[in-house]
């Protein structure tokens, strides 16, 4: 049985949201979850996510409610992608080599994708 401790940012953190809740929204197990709220009270954050951080400080810091903490997750994974493309769309415009490889990329996947959907069906 794992017994948690709950103090500090921990019980600040788990206040509005549960971990069961949590876990999910940020696409981590539960245990998972509990390692990185222990590691994220003790100053030990080397080993977290960089996004999971700024939700862990917006918890402990800004949110006053449940919606709240939903609604920023929600709008930190839009953002992560809205950046992500716009990036992608910025370098294939601007970078011939980094088109070239995206394309390659895109061609030898497309060469590997029977070989890879064969290789599922006999796991």
């Amino acid at each position: 049985m794992f017994i948690l401790k709950v103090g500090g940012n921990m019980k600040k953190i788990t206040e509005y949201i549960t971990i069961t809740e949590l876990a999910p929204l940020l696409n981590v197990s539960r245990p998972t979850l509990y390692k990185y709220m222990l590691d994220y009270e003790a100053g030990e954050v080397r080993n977290i996510k960089y996004e999971l951080i700024i939700i862990f400080d917006y918890i402990t810091k800004e949110a006053t409610n449940k919606v709240d903490i939903i609604n920023f997750i929600n709008k930190q994974k839009e953002g992560e992608d809205s950046a992500l493309f716009r990036k992608v769309k910025k370098l294939l415009k601007e970078d011939k080599k980094f088109k070239e490889l995206i394309t390659h990329l895109l061609k030898s996947y497309e060469d590997y994708e029977p070989l890879l959907l064969e290789l599922k069906k006999g796991q």
